[in-house]
């Protein structure tokens, strides 16, 4: 696998671990189980974060 596949792999889990984690009991869980992530005021906030996260992560696709 190329180096960016793997990029673009990791970044799909890292999207799936904070859309679950924002699912399960919102921006409080997301915002308690994350470390390197910035901090969410708002679902808003972290709804637009994961779609921002999803843009770039279909960008790389397209462009390799």
């Amino acid at each position: 696998m190329q180096m960016i596949g793997k990029v673009t792999e990791f970044l799909r889990y890292y999207e799936a671990d904070l859309t679950y984690n924002y699912r399960q009991e919102g921006v409080d869980t997301l915002n308690y189980s994350t470390c390197g992530t910035p901090h969410f005021e708002t679902g808003e906030q972290a709804e637009k974060y994961i779609a921002d996260l999803s843009t770039t992560i279909r960008l790389l696709e397209v462009t390799t």
